[in-house]
């Protein structure tokens, strides 16, 4: 079975034109299961893996088949399970204070022409802020505690803000954008990654949908289909700092934010405005305790471009104005 799924993947990257770049688990590469033989040969599965996917159909292919008395394997089980990451999210935020201690974040999302499905939910951390508000366009917004802790201030409590389309606003359809998703929240802003799921037509996974499957079978399922891996991801500005945030710690988030999305071609590395924010980020980080990055340090926000680097400015602006 091996080299059928390496076969099935050479059939695929030729007679199909598909890049290597297949938008599977994470959306940006390969898959990180083997590929669902499309000639049906099932007769020698790589041993110990139980999860493949088949980028024809979109789904992911649960094969188990338990061994019998003699050595001799019993009937398989087959289970498809559809995968939300074929969306092509674009996102459009920014900040501002609302004058009562809390700051309004707002997010446009477009999905892009060549998704292959529509964007029906969309999830956020907010990592200093037990009880923000959140809200969309007549979508429905739910805001629930989350157990993820942010490394500089475990004790902080973190909220998961998740956005799901419904029969009021219907999913955003590959070409389309939707106005607009808001959150309210004490935090001050940072980079955060926000989730997008696209709408599958395939079955839904849920566990007791394999309860009856070994553990191992469940674990390597669960870790592909979850809202992180079976998603695609954005870095925007979000909700991210309390108040006493250091210096240090604002400028190591500024800077692993900017240079993920120059990576992703969404800066320009070269502009003026990146090339000050990153040297006076980088100074911070190397002077520790002392502080340089304050609204005084803060003239290069008026080089910023329309759009990205202009949010990104604000962003910077409002905390150092508080």
């Amino acid at each position: 079975m091996r080299k059928a799924f390496t076969l099935a993947l050479l059939t695929i990257l030729i007679t199909s034109g598909v890049r290597a770049q297949a938008p599977v688990v994470t959306g940006v590469g390969l898959s990180s299961v083997p590929l669902w033989p499309q000639n049906g040969d099932t007769s020698q599965p790589p041993k110990g893996q139980y999860v493949f996917y088949d980028p024809h159909s979109a789904e992911y292919v649960v094969y188990y088949a338990p061994e019998v008395a003699g050595g001799s394997s019993a009937q398989p089980t087959v289970l498809r399970f559809g995968t939300h990451s074929l969306v092509d999210p674009e996102v459009v935020f920014a900040v501002a204070p609302t004058g009562d201690g809390r700051f309004h974040y707002t997010y446009k999302v477009e999905n892009g022409t060549h998704a292959r499905q529509p964007i029906g939910r969309i999830s956020i951390l907010d990592y200093s802020d037990s009880s923000p508000q959140g809200a969309g366009a007549k979508w429905t917004a739910h805001v629930e505690p989350h157990k993820e802790r942010d490394l500089g201030t475990p004790a902080v409590s973190a909220s998961a803000i998740e956005w799901q389309s419904n029969s009021a606003a219907p999913s955003i359809a590959p070409g389309s954008a939707m106005q607009i998703l808001t959150i309210d929240s004490t935090s001050l802003p940072g980079f955060v990654s926000m989730a997008l799921r696209g709408d599958s037509k395939s079955n839904e996974y849920t566990p007791d949908a394999v309860a009856s499957l070994p553990q191992e079978v469940r674990d390597q399922l669960a870790r592909l289909l979850n809202t992180t891996s079976d998603a695609r991801s954005s870095m925007v500005i979000g909700p991210r700092f309390p108040r006493d945030a250091s210096p240090s710690a604002i400028a190591q988030n500024y800077s692993f934010g900017m240079q993920r999305l120059i990576r992703r071609g969404k800066l320009d590395a070269n502009s003026p405005f990146v090339q000050k924010a990153r040297a006076l980020f980088n100074e911070q980080l190397q002077a520790g305790d002392q502080t340089l990055l304050n609204a005084g340090s803060l003239d290069f926000t008026k080089q910023a471009k329309p759009g990205m680097e202009a949010a990104i400015g604000d962003a910077l602006e409002t905390i150092f104005a508080q």
